[in-house]
C-alpha cells in the first residue's frame, strides 16, 4: 500500500528508489505491482497460505506405521527396526533422523514396558474365565442376600489367589502409539515356587501353602 501510493502520489519515480525507500528487493516490489495490475486492490492484499514441501514419508506409510502402533502385540524394539519394517513393506528407504521425528515427536510413539502374557496363554479359555467369573460373583451376591449373617451361620467367604516367586525372564521395552500398552509374550524356564494364599475379608484369617508347581493336583491339596 506504502509502494502504491508514493507512485501515485509522484514522490518516487523509478522502481529502485522506491524498493531502497521500503528497504525491500527491486523484484519484491515489481512483483507487487503485478499482482496489482492482475487483480487490482483485492488481489495485492489477498494472503496466501503456503503449502509447504510434500512430506518426505508419504501417507499410506504413516497410515500403515499408525495402524501397527495402535496394537498392542506390537514387537518393534528399536526405531531402526522400524526403519527395516517400512523398507521391506514398501519399498522405500527413509532416512533415520526422518523417521524418528515423525514417530517420536509427531505421533508421540514412545518405547514402552509391555504388559505380561504368557506365550501359553489360551485367548478362548481366558474369555470363558472371565465368564463363569461373572456367574460366580452374582452367585456370591444372592448367597450373602440369603444369609445375612455368615459367620453365625457357618458360612465363610474366603478370596484365592496364587503368584509365582523366582527368577523371570527379562522383558524389553516396545514402541507402540500414545495410549497403547504394548503386550509383551513371556515364557518363564527359570527355576521358582508358587506361593498359594487364601483370605477370609471379614474374619481377617488367612491360609498359605509353598508348592512347586500351579496344576490340579496342588490346587486339590491346598
Amino acid at each position: 500500500m506504502q509502494a502504491l501510493y508514493c507512485l501515485k502520489a509522484g514522490y518516487i519515480l523509478s522502481l529502485t528508489d522506491l524498493a531502497e525507500r521500503l528497504g525491500v528487493h527491486r523484484v519484491t516490489v515489481h512483483r507487487w505491482l503485478k499482482k496489482y495490475s492482475i487483480g487490482g486492490l483485492s488481489g495485492l492484499l489477498k494472503i496466501r497460505q503456503s503449502k509447504g514441501r510434500p512430506r518426505v514419508i508419504p501417507s499410506e506409510v504413516i497410515a500403515g506405521l499408525s495402524k501397527k502402533l495402535s496394537d498392542e502385540s506390537c514387537e518393534f524394539k528399536s526405531y531402526k527396526q522400524i526403519a527395516k519394517w517400512v523398507e521391506n513393506n514398501y519399498k522405500i528407504s527413509i532416512n533415520y533422523h526422518t523417521l524418528y521425528k515423525q514417530l517420536y515427536y509427531r505421533m508421540k510413539a514412545k518405547l514402552k514396558v509391555p504388559r505380561r502374557s504368557s506365550i501359553k496363554k489360551d485367548e478362548q479359555a481366558a474369555i470363558d474365565f472371565k465368564n463363569t467369573l461373572d456367574k460366580l460373583l452374582k452367585m456370591a451376591c444372592w448367597l450373602e442376600s440369603t444369609t445375612p449373617n455368615p459367620a453365625k451361620e457357618g458360612v465363610k467367604y474366603w478370596c484365592q489367589d496364587e503368584t509365582r516367586i523366582g527368577l523371570k525372564t527379562i522383558e524389553r521395552k516396545r514402541i507402540t502409539a500414545l495410549g497403547v500398552k504394548p503386550k509383551g509374550k513371556v515364557q518363564w524356564n527359570f527355576k521358582a515356587f508358587y506361593l498359594y494364599g487364601a483370605v477370609a475379608p471379614k474374619t481377617e484369617e488367612s491360609f498359605w501353602l509353598e508348592f512347586s508347581h500351579l496344576d490340579s493336583l496342588c490346587f486339590q491339596i491346598f
